[in-house]
């Protein structure tokens, strides 16, 4: 569904207009506006804890738990992390309201002759033998920056390449395989909601063209 954000602004004009309750600036509907859709947004998580624990149901349109999931989805993304070697950590998305997975791309090696069904990436001094490049994405365990310090002690518990984990710290983390990793990591996150933006000018807007548009569609979806 389309929606100019100068729609939504007239109309709670019109609501203040009819109601005899003043008048409201561009300035401060976009305060409200972006409460309002933070507070709607952040009430899914909520209500996905709690719709959790009860039993849905096999019906195509009224599992509460698998309607909320899909709004969600909307803002979910994944986004290739650069590491920033000034503070030795990987800076999260600024768009990142949750985190969710931290994932590393493991590279391997192998060797094997060649065959129609075994395709090489590059030869070996040995002209019989090929080494191929094998990318294993892997999912990282999250663990304590106390935790980290015992489970590096041990041989058995101390992280790998094949078994990587992640610490996280304001708004950072760190990746640790068989030594710290600084590259080839990424996250699956949620986004946080696009910010309305009303104009001083009370023009129509394209919604195309506009985040605050943009950011008004996600608001009705999010409540539909």
């Amino acid at each position: 569904m389309s929606v100019s954000i100068d729609t939504v602004y007239q109309r709670v004009l019109g609501i203040l207009n009819k109601e005899q309750r003043g008048y409201v600036t561009p300035q401060e509907f976009n305060l409200f506006a972006n409460q309002a859709q933070l507070d709607l947004f952040e009430q899914y998580f909520y209500d996905i804890n709690q719709f959790g624990r009860m039993p849905g149901n096999d019906t195509e349109y009224s599992d509460m738990l698998d309607l909320l999931n899909k709004k969600i989805a909307v803002f979910e993304k994944q986004s290739g992390l650069t590491y920033d070697l000034a503070n030795s950590n990987f800076p999260l998305p600024t768009d990142m309201y949750r985190l969710g997975t931290v994932i590393y791309t493991n590279v391997t090696t192998r060797d094997l002759y060649p065959s129609p069904t075994q395709p090489a990436n590059f030869q070996t001094s040995d002209p019989t033998i090929y080494r191929q490049t094998i990318n294993s994405d892997i999912e990282a365990e999250r663990i304590n920056g106390n935790d980290f310090l015992y489970i590096n002690l041990s041989p058995l518990t101390k992280p790998k390449n094949s078994l990587p984990v992640y610490v996280s710290k304001n708004g950072t983390i760190n990746v640790y395989g068989d030594t710290e990793l600084t590259s080839g990591v990424k996250c699956n996150y949620i986004r946080k909601p696009a910010k309305v933006q009303q104009s001083l000018r009370f023009a129509a807007v394209r919604c195309a063209n506009n985040v605050g548009a943009e950011a008004v569609r996600q608001l009705l979806q999010m409540d539909q």
